[in-house]
């Protein structure tokens, strides 16, 4: 794998956008969690259990 710079990535997201292309909208990109471990699943349910317990809305 070849790494670039951020400005490289800057200029290659650039020369995309004048050619007339857009990213995927964020739902595409979204996981649908399908292939999740059961340790995975676990944790996230305990971290909505806890943010529920707190009062506020876990990050999706």
């Amino acid at each position: 794998m070849r790494r670039i710079t951020l400005d490289e990535r800057a200029a290659q997201l650039q020369r995309k956008r004048e050619a007339g292309l857009s990213p995927p909208s964020p739902e595409l990109l979204r996981n649908s969690g399908n292939r999740r471990t059961v340790a995975k699943r676990r944790l996230l349910e305990r971290i909505a259990a806890v943010s529920a317990k707190r009062g506020a809305d876990p990050v999706t």
